[in-house]
């Protein structure tokens, strides 16, 4: 069974994909986050939200993966009231979102969707049927098509509502 990991922007942007076989490890996906943005002329994210950060917490302390110091590793708000345990010190202390300041509006809020990449896997779901006897190289060509034409899609849509999504480090 095949598992996609997508990486996400907060505005709904696929900025990468990858295809784990039999399940999703959190040492993979630590990976596969250390691959996207250790290439040339790219800037890693201040905050990484992925609904398992706090067993990533956790594998990069304990491995201490220098790659994600500076990185605060936050849950996504609806995974980290529902599905961590309140005797994880490590967990709440350091993964949830409202510990950063930056991430919430003037009324508590958060300033975007945390939970946009779990509302994209449903999108991304939709495909599994269509996908489920192609060849690896099928698959893959399929899935960056679709995936381009979701981002343009996304981006115009954004576009459309007067918002100007951008890349920090190049600006």
């Amino acid at each position: 069974m095949n598992n996609e990991q997508l990486v996400v922007h907060p505005c709904g942007i696929i900025n990468a994909h990858s295809t784990m076989y039999h399940h999703e490890a959190v040492s993979n996906v630590l990976l596969l986050i250390e691959q996207i943005y250790s290439l040339l002329h790219a800037c890693k994210p201040q905050h990484l939200i992925y609904n398992s950060n706090c067993n990533a917490l956790h594998e990069v302390m304990s491995c201490q993966i220098k790659f994600f110091d500076g990185i605060s590793m936050c849950s996504d708000a609806f995974n980290h009231q529902t599905k961590h345990k309140a005797s994880d010190t490590l967990c709440h202390n350091h993964c949830d979102m409202k510990a950063y300041p930056e991430l919430l509006d003037e009324d508590g809020g958060y300033y975007f969707n945390s939970s946009i990449a779990e509302q994209i896997n449903v999108w991304f779901g939709a495909f599994h049927n269509i996908c489920h006897e192609m060849t690896p190289v099928k698959y893959k060509f399929f899935l960056d098509r679709m995936i381009i034409q979701r981002n343009r899609v996304t981006l115009a849509t954004l576009h459309a509502q007067g918002k100007r999504p951008y890349h920090p480090c190049f600006t």
